[in-house]
């Protein structure tokens, strides 16, 4: 399947989006993909839920769609054209995890989501660091040294600088998710960043259960608000 038909199939999803396949839309979501250099990827899908509804397309042909910078896109159209709300789109593929990211609509900027790591392909359109996908430090700098910095996206603990990407954290009893991961370090064993946060981990019964850097906000535009997170008022990037 071409990406150009893999792009029309999911547009055209039943009533899972909208009958038809029009091409202006305001509140469309474009999907870039990114693979390491190399890497096989069968049975690569990506999945869009929007509330109750929910739409899939299948890439057969994975090869031509990392070939350039606008093969590599799907767009998607949310089935409510007005208002606000969220989508969650999932990539599953043999050989991963299945990664999820949430994108606030309407959104703005396209979601980047990376598939690996290390020399990206397609080449010349990596992953930005302002979009959501893997990105750099919270305000778009990549940390010294290329890796990623505390509270960036992640999916694996070799792209942060902490060397710790985690999806989840339990705040008292309550496992919070988070949205397209969240790069950090063990605080039991290091020290925070500059003004980064030790934020203790603890189960329902109160016992500890991990510490992990928070990154540091001045401001909300400081976190990765497209993906759900908020500066709280203990200026922390943590999700809402």
């Amino acid at each position: 399947m071409s990406a150009r038909a893999a792009i029309t199939s999911l547009l055209c999803c039943a009533t899972a989006f909208v009958a038809g396949c029009s091409d202006s839309f305001d509140r469309e979501v474009i999907v870039q993909l990114f693979r390491a250099r190399g890497q096989v990827l069968s049975g690569l899908e990506i999945v869009a839920r929007e509330g109750s509804k929910q739409g899939t397309v299948s890439l057969g042909d994975t090869s031509a769609f990392f070939q350039s910078c606008e093969s590599n896109r799907v767009r998607i159209i949310p089935a409510a054209q007005q208002g606000t709300g969220s989508l969650v789109i999932e990539v599953k593929a043999s050989g991963i995890a299945p990664l999820s990211r949430t994108v606030a609509l309407p959104a703005s900027e396209p979601l980047r989501i990376a598939l690996g790591a290390g020399d990206l392909e397609p080449a010349g359109c990596a992953p930005a660091a302002t979009d959501g996908g893997v990105d750099g430090d919270m305000d778009g700098s990549p940390s010294e040294g290329g890796a990623l910095a505390t509270g960036s996206a992640c999916m694996v603990g070799g792209q942060c600088a902490g060397g710790l990407c985690i999806d989840s954290i339990d705040v008292f009893g309550k496992i919070t998710t988070l949205p397209g991961g969240y790069c950090t370090k063990n605080c039991d064993t290091e020290s925070c960043d500059g003004q980064d946060q030790c934020f203790i981990a603890q189960d329902g019964n109160g016992k500890k259960v991990g510490a992990y850097c928070l990154a540091h906000c001045a401001s909300q535009d400081a976190c990765r608000m497209g993906e759900g997170y908020i500066c709280t008022t203990n200026n922390a990037c943590f999700p809402k």
